[in-house]
């Protein structure tokens, strides 16, 4: 069964599960928080982290929340270090965390934006008759 993307974006809480993998497929799971923005997710990392090495040649990302429902959404990612859009999230206190307690400043030169935009998602939950399973493409 098919729904719209607005009945996803609010179950997109709490930690997250972030597979990347590097050129050479080598892969790499991260526990993540992420903003949702419409239909753009954030989430911010430092530089020199794993993720953000796999990202820089490899855009394409898997996530997935549990509990509640289990949701699985695939991805494209681009690393961003544009001071506007950083400094337009950090001081708009969109993050559901305070990013000084990881990166210090918006300032710090190690701190990047990932913007991801999700391109299909699977809910998997237990529906009036049963497990159920819903999805979305965009």
């Amino acid at each position: 069964m098919d729904i719209p993307w607005e009945e996803v974006a609010p179950q997109l809480v709490g930690l997250a599960h972030l597979a990347t993998a590097s050129a050479g497929g080598r892969p790499n799971v991260a526990v993540v928080s992420i903003l949702v923005e419409g239909r753009v997710l954030w989430l911010g990392t430092n530089k020199l982290s794993q993720k953000a090495k796999n990202l820089a040649s490899n855009p394409r990302v898997s996530m997935m929340w549990q509990p509640g429902a289990e949701l699985y959404v695939q991805c494209t990612a681009d690393l961003t270090n544009d001071m506007g859009e950083k400094r337009r999230v950090w001081e708009g206190n969109l993050f559901p965390y305070d990013p000084a307690m990881f990166f210090g400043s918006v300032d710090n030169p190690d701190f990047l934006l990932v913007r991801i935009e999700p391109r299909s998602a699977t809910v998997q939950s237990m529906g009036e008759h049963g497990p159920a399973t819903l999805r979305w493409r965009a």
